[in-house]
């Protein structure tokens, strides 16, 4: 019951608030912006360059939206074998990165080199040109960066570090705690739920029970006298008499009826009230 009612109170909050929209990591914030880019994804090509941490918790979500393709470069051959294994990428040799560049719509750069490996004039030069001005989203997740920040023009090439995703992240952050309250709101009514089944469930059976004894006993008493008034009472007779216990009887059980189920609204336990 437990299990069943926390996912149907998830599924509510979810759904009836805002405390879902948005992602609010660093590495899932990729998504956000590249949505703003891109409407569809399964004719995107990804390029990954580097194989860091940040680079590959990135990667998850960006493989998340299924791209056409994931290519995947490094200095280190072996370094880009595990990440394509990982992520079900393909290779491709370190000289031909102008190349891959030319070629993705997407670009996820996680080295560590010291200096910029693509600046502005190699971009320009064996890059942009090529590309005929199909849309470019970068992540330049290293630090220092990997990019030259000149590349970015706002227009065909948009260039984005981790403070850029750390922003994002941190904007949806804010926008998902104000709904906090409606979801708060929404666990609690949950809960007050929950915890009234609960008692009623817990109540139940000894409501049962003791209406089941009161009338075992009816019936036995009912039974003793009709014995000793057999002959002298008529079936009507007998009607009413049978309906003036059973009236008694209810009467007499509603008070503890009545406790019974208050201790259920309450949240008291049935072996306490019963005592």
């Amino acid at each position: 019951m437990l299990f069943a009612a926390a996912l149907r109170v998830s599924k509510r909050v979810r759904t009836e608030t805002g405390i879902a929209h948005g992602h609010v990591s660093v590495s899932s914030a990729a998504v956000d912006f590249v949505r703003q880019v891109f409407n569809t994804f399964t004719d995107k090509t990804v390029l990954v360059i580097g194989a860091g941490e940040m680079g590959r918790l990135t990667l998850k979500h960006l493989a998340g939206l299924e791209p056409t393709a994931i290519l995947v470069t490094n200095r280190s051959l072996e370094n880009a074998t595990a990440v394509a294994g990982e992520c079900g990428g393909q290779v491709v040799p370190w000289h031909q990165l102008d190349d891959a560049l030319v070629q993705a719509d997407i670009v996820l750069s996680t080295t560590g080199a010291p200096d910029p490996i693509v600046s502005l004039s190699r971009f320009d030069e064996k890059v942009r040109r090529r590309r005929a001005g199909r849309p470019l989203v970068i992540f330049d997740m290293a630090v220092p960066r990997d990019f030259d920040a000149a590349i970015h023009d706002g227009d065909t090439v948009s260039l984005f570090n981790v403070d850029d995703l750390a922003r994002e992240a941190d904007r949806c952050m804010g926008e998902r705690k104000r709904h906090l309250p409606a979801a708060e709101a929404i666990v609690e009514a949950e809960v007050g739920k929950f915890v009234a089944e609960w008692n009623h469930r817990a109540n139940g059976p000894v409501i049962g029970q003791l209406t089941a004894e009161a009338d075992k006993l009816r019936d036995g008493v009912l039974v003793q006298l009709f014995n000793k008034l057999n002959g002298k009472l008529t079936d009507k007779d007998k009607e009413y008499i049978e309906g003036a216990f059973r009236l008694f009887q209810n009467q007499l059980l509603h008070g503890p009826k009545a406790a019974l189920q208050k201790a259920s609204r309450e949240g008291t336990a049935a072996a306490c009230a019963t005592r």
